[in-house]
């Protein structure tokens, strides 16, 4: 038997001295592999999320032990995302933060009209209309907001825009309903976030 220099195991891969092993490829996990939201913000309400210097975002974070993350962007809109370690702790987050998004003193909601607008992948936007729209009715009947899943994809991308619109209470039912299917499904297409 032909020993290989640097013992049966060598000084590296294969056995050669100074061969290092192949750098492993970063595998990025998929945004839908994660327990959380993204959702498309007007840009003057993601500053008043963010708060005088990093404040109310930061204090989110603290809270509810969340990843809140609100990317610089040129444009008319910004995306937040909410990644949390449990589901029930991510949808803690996103209530917490609505009234901040429509500059509710002290954090407060005033019962006012919001709407959001979530993104999600374009095979489940279809599962949450469902057949013959049968579920999006559901949802609609169910919590009393107004919902629309856009048909179209956001630019050079896989997500499709679900807007949501009531008092905070209707919208963060239609969202549990929504996420739900979300949950539920198994998403195995490309994924292609929007940015």
């Amino acid at each position: 038997m032909l020993k290989r220099p640097g013992g049966m195991h060598g000084g590296g891969m294969g056995g050669y001295p100074g061969m290092m092993p192949p750098k492993r490829a970063k595998v990025e996990k998929k945004f839908s592999d994660k327990i959380g939201f993204r959702i498309l913000l007007a840009s003057k309400a993601a500053g008043c999320l963010i708060g005088k210097g990093g404040s109310t975002i930061n204090k989110l974070r603290d809270d509810y032990n969340c990843s809140v993350r609100i990317p610089d962007c040129a444009g008319p809109e910004r995306i937040l995302e909410i990644v949390g370690e449990e589901w029930d702790k991510a949808f803690s987050c996103l209530e917490a933060g609505i009234p901040y998004l429509y500059e509710c003193p002290d954090g407060v909601d005033n019962g006012g009209h919001r709407e959001l607008r979530f993104l999600v992948h374009q095979a489940i936007a279809g599962a949450i209309i469902g057949k013959g729209g049968e579920n999006i009715k559901k949802i609609r009947d169910s919590t009393g907001v107004n919902m629309k899943v856009y048909q179209n994809t956001c630019p050079q991308s896989t997500d499709r825009c679900v807007q949501i619109e009531g008092t905070q209470e209707e919208v963060m039912n239609a969202a549990r309903e929504v996420y739900t299917t979300v949950i539920e499904y198994n998403l195995t297409a490309h994924e292609n976030i929007y940015d």
